[in-house]
């Protein structure tokens, strides 16, 4: 099936269920993939999110994915600034095949920050972005 704008709707529209769930752990078992453990409503969720050039992809799955034995610098980086977020909102950006989360965590110090997770699913051309949304 294609990855379209009307298909990005929906899988918006059945990520709701994470909607103001905490992010508990972030893995990434391959250069391309990255699993966040969302847990939501008293229940766990693993969200992949896949920028694979011919699977891109994001999805709720109960696969369990191997990780290896030590995480890749991109994952450090997300688990510094995610883990023990709350997911805010989760939105398309208009019938694009662009998918936005806004999460609400904590800093070192405890302050609280505001970053989006953005992920371009566009084949080839797909990204996953990480933006620091606090005032300066």
């Amino acid at each position: 099936m294609a990855f379209d704008g009307l298909f990005t709707a929906a899988i918006v529209k059945e990520l709701q269920q994470i909607k103001d769930g905490r992010i508990s752990k972030i893995h990434q078992p391959n250069a391309q993939e990255v699993v966040l453990m969302v847990r939501a409503g008293r229940s766990n969720y693993k969200l992949l999110i896949s920028a694979h050039p011919s699977y891109s992809r994001v999805q709720l799955t109960d696969e369990t994915i191997a990780n290896p034995a030590e995480p890749p610098m991109f994952c450090m980086v997300l688990r510094k600034h995610l883990e023990g977020g709350m997911i805010q909102s989760i939105r398309q950006s208009g019938n694009d095949r662009i998918i936005s989360f806004d999460i609400r965590a904590k800093n070192e110090i405890g302050d609280e920050i505001h970053r989006e997770l953005i992920v371009e699913v566009m084949g080839r051309h797909s990204n996953l972005l990480l933006i620091d949304r606090n005032e300066i």
